[in-house]
């Protein structure tokens, strides 16, 4: 891996603010800009058909450098990865491109195909995968990621799972969480991390939590929309036990973003104890409203906003190769850890998925 293909953004991220700013959009905090540094156009990024870039190698290059930004600064922040796993890889998509761009390989030399990329698993802390235990999915395809997970999991990082379960399928997943030492997330009563499930969390733990190692669970509420205004989803969250939150950024109808002091609120649990609370941070997908989102933006301008989601017209897919999108990134992770949060979940990170479409291989 290229650890220093992308040097111009670590350099960035540890420039002054004013001196990093993005040619196009802003990262907003409390209604302020944290750049005032004037636009540029952006040049659309070059993909050779006959011999593409790999396009999760450049993901993980990119998380890498954000993670190094993040440990240099605060030893103690934790860098999770949401759907880990499927990065953290090498697939048979990436296995042909070796051979594609060098058809003498010597197959002894490179990581076999559903191989760990040990660089970014000893890098980032721990993984959030979702479905593990109660979602459908091809059996060779959960054999693969178990036996990615069980290899990341050597290396003395933390696996995290998010299942929607049935009733009666809940104790079986969190049977399987436990063999497999997971910190799990089950609820019964929704579909997606959209809300706080009914009741007291599984091993409801009275005591301080001082690193992710110690929880024995964790609550993800990702859209809080449904709450009403910010104030409201905040004390929902405050009055809650779990060990560990995750969180966007964002909270309530207006999607507005939490402050310093409300963090702080949120890192105690219910019965006063310290907990930890972890900021996600999309990666290869853009949103429109997001603090960063520019409303004179649309898909083609600019040129790395390359699609729109059918299911969402305000969501975009993001050629994250781009300078100005990880210069947006950069920023954006300098701004969650001002805010005070413990960590991140790098989240929306399946974007990889649509170039390797456009460009198959077989």
């Amino acid at each position: 891996m290229r650890f220093f293909a992308f040097l111009t953004l670590f350099l960035a991220l540890a420039l002054p603010a004013q001196a990093q700013a993005p040619a196009q959009g802003q990262v907003r905090a409390q209604g302020k800009a944290l750049t005032d540094a004037p636009a540029a156009p952006a040049a659309p990024v070059q993909v050779n058909p006959d011999k593409p870039p790999d396009f999760r190698a450049e993901l993980r290059t990119i998380l890498m450098e954000l993670t190094l930004y993040a440990h240099k600064r605060n030893k103690g922040f934790q860098v999770l990865l949401r759907d880990g796993a499927a990065i953290l890889e090498k697939d048979r998509w990436e296995f042909i491109l070796e051979e594609v761009m060098d058809p003498k390989i010597d197959d002894e030399k490179r990581v076999p195909m559903h191989g760990l990329l040990r660089p970014l698993a000893r890098a980032i802390d721990g993984v959030v995968e979702d479905g593990l235990f109660c979602a459908d999915q091809p059996p060779k395809e959960k054999a693969i990621r178990l036996k990615t997970l069980a290899e990341f999991q050597k290396l003395g990082k933390r696996v995290l799972t998010i299942d929607f379960c049935t009733q009666q399928s809940q104790a079986e997943a969190l049977a399987g969480a436990r063999k497999m030492k997971a910190l799990p997330y089950i609820a019964t009563d929704m579909t997606e991390p959209t809300d706080i499930p009914r009741g007291r969390p599984h091993d409801e733990n009275p005591r301080p939590i001082a690193s992710l190692d110690e929880a024995r669970n964790f609550l993800a509420v990702l859209d809080t929309r449904r709450f009403g205004p910010k104030t409201k989803a905040v004390l929902a969250l405050v009055d809650t036990n779990q060990d560990a939150l995750i969180l966007d950024v964002g909270q309530g109808t207006n999607q507005e973003p939490l402050t310093k002091q409300e963090i702080y609120q949120l890192k105690f649990k219910k019965i006063g104890s310290p907990r930890k609370v972890l900021a996600r941070m999309p990666l290869t997908y853009a949103l429109a409203g997001a603090p960063y989102w520019n409303p004179t933006w649309r898909e083609g301008d600019p040129a790395w906003l390359v699609a729109t989601d059918p299911a969402n017209p305000d969501r975009f897919t993001v050629d994250y190769r781009h300078t100005e999108w990880k210069d947006i990134l950069g920023r954006y992770l300098k701004w969650i850890m001002d805010l005070g949060f413990d960590g991140v979940m790098f989240d929306e990170s399946s974007g990889w998925r649509h170039f390797e479409t456009i460009y198959p291989l077989d």
